[in-house]
């Protein structure tokens, strides 16, 4: 099997799953925020800023860049995946549950069942939180099983979505009265899991078992803190561009796609108000992501990172 595929995937997975986790105490807040990722893409009379976001952080992660601040201040409108009042309303978490249960028992390996069955007996009391016991187990979708162990892993290095930066953003335009739009729905990112093969679907439950035992979940998360970009790329884009290409164009060209005429919509008018844009980074990434997208339509842009390290 292909190794790294959970990971991958993770960046979409675990927006979806937010709304069903009970979240722990938070720690406290650390001096140095994460150095963002971010770039500027600008017309004559207004910009849209592309942040990358992580949907799960610690609290330590709560504090942000100054620069991310100020753009965030005055921006008149902030766009996400998914609008923060859909994300959070009680219709989104039944149609979670509704995709993630199966009307028949889901055959998977022989191997991979061992491994849930012992997984409960170790972590059977944690798992009930995302409804998952020996009797529940046989009826979720091996997608749904796959994500809730991730988020296990998340949890146990202090990571939760109440901090994760597309919620934290959320919560504060909201509070703050600014205009909110998502880039598609729920139901187009649930459609992403439905649509996955078996085999697929194997491979990220397996992966995540792996990283539950190893304790390397983070190694991403490190790489969006830091702001590496490059790191990023070669640990997300890139494999899955050549070792999954027709599930990278399902999850990353077509939604990037369809979500850049709505970011030069912003740009195309002549209101000459900035907007936020805060998705997953790797949907910034890349010859496919936004940023390019957005430079070959022939807007300037710039990364805008007062923190970054010197060249």
């Amino acid at each position: 099997m292909k190794r790294h595929f959970a990971h991958r995937m993770l960046s979409v997975a675990l927006a979806l799953c937010l709304p069903l986790v009970a979240l722990a105490n938070p720690a406290p807040a650390a001096a140095e925020p994460p150095i963002p990722l971010m770039w500027r893409a600008c017309d004559s009379d207004n910009c849209v800023y592309m942040l990358g976001s992580f949907h799960l952080l610690r609290a330590e992660d709560r504090q942000l860049a100054d620069e991310v601040e100020r753009v965030f201040s005055r921006a008149g409108q902030v766009m996400f995946e998914i609008d923060p009042r859909e994300m959070n309303s009680p219709e989104t978490v039944g149609k979670m549950a509704q995709a993630a249960i199966s009307r028949t028992p889901v055959k998977r390996p022989a191997e991979l069942e061992a491994r849930l069955q012992a997984l409960l007996k170790k972590h059977g009391e944690v798992l009930r939180n995302f409804g998952i016991t020996e009797q529940t187990l046989p009826h979720f979708q091996t997608w749904f099983v796959a994500i809730s162990i991730s988020l296990l892993d998340l949890e146990k290095n202090g990571m939760h979505g109440k901090f994760g930066l597309d919620n934290q953003l959320g919560e504060r335009a909201l509070a703050a009265g600014k205009q909110v739009a998502g880039l598609e729905t729920i139901d187009a990112q649930l459609a992403v899991f439905s649509q996955m093969a078996n085999e697929e679907a194997w491979q990220m439950l397996d992966e995540a078992l792996d990283e539950l035992d190893t304790g390397n979940s983070t190694l991403l998360y490190q790489y969006w803190r830091q702001g590496d970009a490059e790191g990023l790329w070669q640990e997300t884009i890139e494999p899955m561009q050549r070792d999954y290409p027709a599930l990278y164009r399902r999850v990353n060209i077509d939604r990037n796609q369809a979500w850049l005429p709505k970011i030069a919509a912003h740009l195309d008018e002549t209101s000459g108000e900035d907007v936020m844009v805060v998705v997953g980074a790797m949907h910034l990434l890349g010859a496919d992501g936004l940023v390019e997208g957005l430079r070959v339509r022939g807007y300037r842009i710039e990364r805008v990172c007062e923190s970054c390290p010197s060249p």
